[in-house]
């Protein structure tokens, strides 16, 4: 009788064994990975035992898991929100700091003109207070003169001889002439006179200005009377070491030149070049005006000619030629 045989099982299509062989090699590479091949086959063999003997302790700890996991993806979602808060308040106080310095940077140059008006203010005041001064000054002279005639002329009623009255009459003119003339004077029209500053430099002659920093003239014309000047003219001379083309200066018109003098007559012989200046509008009385800017060029042989003089004149219509000398040097 032969022994009988176990009938092969019918094939389901799976195959617990291939599956965990394949779960076996993961396993193995993430601990080798790790370093901790030794751990990872150590909890190969105890994690099942203790899944079967321990259920509720491997669900509990599965469930605290899963809170902690829980727990930190809301941490990291915090720390993200709270990333963008820091950023938000950065930018806007960022924003705020620009918008405090423009205004702040605004006020001081509102304070900044303010205070200059103040000066001028000041100045004219102080003009005024003088003008009044030399106003009361004047009218006491004038009733001091007035006196002498009254006197004259009561004397008229004396006894006083003719020739005698004439004496006096003659002393007190010589003695008051010049008084008579300062009255005289400030009753007329005065005429406009001028003060001349280059780079901020009041020009007394013989000044010396040096272009070494910037190669720039920048002009004003102070009118330091009462006077209104009108059509106020600026002229700039400069030998021919200066060429025309190393002056750059708008709206100055250059002149066909400046002739000399040689045994006291004018020949026609130019000695200089000239560049002409005229103001668009009137000059009030204590008041100034900028004058277009000179520029010397860069081309200018400055080490030939490391001095150059020239002269400044300044006049309007009813007022004086004034002359300011000056030296460049570069």
């Amino acid at each position: 009788m032969q022994p009988e045989t176990e009938s092969p099982k019918p094939d389901t299509g799976k195959n617990p064994k291939g599956f965990k062989q394949h779960a076996r090699l993961v396993w193995d590479s993430f601990w080798e990975l790790l370093g901790r091949s030794t751990l990872g086959k150590h909890l190969w063999g105890e994690i099942p035992s203790a899944v079967k003997h321990s259920t509720f302790l491997f669900v509990s700890c599965i469930f605290a898991i899963a809170i902690l996991y829980s727990k930190g993806c809301e941490k990291d979602s915090q720390i993200t929100t709270l990333k963008s808060d820091k950023e938000f308040f950065q930018r806007s106080l960022t924003t705020a700091f620009q918008t405090n310095s423009s205004l702040i940077q605004s006020y001081q140059l509102q304070f900044a003109t303010l205070t200059g008006k103040i000066q001028e203010r000041d100045t004219r005041i102080s003009e005024l207070i003088q003008e009044r001064d030399k106003a009361q000054i004047e009218s006491q002279n004038d009733k001091n003169a007035l006196a002498s005639w009254i006197i004259l002329a009561k004397s008229s009623n004396t006894n006083t001889p003719l020739t005698e009255r004439l004496d006096i009459l003659t002393g007190w003119v010589e003695a008051n002439t010049k008084s008579l003339t300062n009255a005289l004077s400030s009753i007329g029209p005065s005429m406009p006179e001028f003060e001349l500053y280059v780079n901020g430099i009041l020009i007394t002659n013989d000044n010396v200005i040096s272009l070494k920093e910037s190669r720039q003239l920048q002009l004003k014309v102070f009118n330091k009377t009462q006077a209104t000047a009108e059509q106020l003219s600026v002229g700039f001379l400069a030998p021919f070491a200066l060429a025309t083309s190393n002056v750059i200066a708008s709206t100055w018109e250059l002149s066909p030149g400046a002739t000399g003098f040689e045994n006291g007559h004018m020949t026609d012989k130019v000695a200089v070049n000239c560049w002409i200046w005229t103001a668009n509008k009137s000059l009030g009385g204590f008041s100034g005006y900028n004058v277009n800017t000179i520029e010397i060029s860069t081309n200018y042989p400055a080490q030939t000619y490391p001095v150059l003089p020239v002269k400044f004149y300044v006049y309007s219509n009813r007022s004086k030629y004034q002359a300011f000398v000056l030296f460049l040097t570069f």
